[in-house]
């Protein structure tokens, strides 16, 4: 882990769903355009500014957070501060309260 409490990068962490390590969540996202990516749900209240996903090369976007208690979240992702999507890593998904549908992780 770096001091920041993130993990340098590995083989493990390269595009794909979300999933934990270690007590640790890791998101991926791939926007070669983006300008700021952050996860936004049920894990973190909803709050963007909990969630931003820092830029590596190629447009690779990462995000490594504690993991929540086990259970089964809602969330999305929030591509410049403008434009909810769904994860396109993850299938699991169900329509949201708002419209439109929310991606669900399970963590076990």
């Amino acid at each position: 882990m770096t001091d920041s409490g993130g993990m340098e990068p590995s083989g493990e962490d390269e595009y794909g769903p979300p999933r934990v390590r270690n007590g640790r969540l890791l998101f991926t996202y791939r926007d070669e355009f983006a300008r700021r990516v952050s996860v936004t749900g049920e894990f973190n209240g909803w709050n963007p500014s909990l969630g931003q996903f820092s830029r590596g090369e190629g447009g690779m976007w990462r995000l490594d957070i504690a993991a929540p208690a086990p259970g089964r979240y809602r969330y999305k992702l929030l591509v410049d501060d403008t434009k909810y999507i769904q994860d396109p890593t993850h299938t699991a998904s169900e329509p949201g309260p708002f419209g439109g549908y929310d991606s669900v992780l399970t963590i076990d």
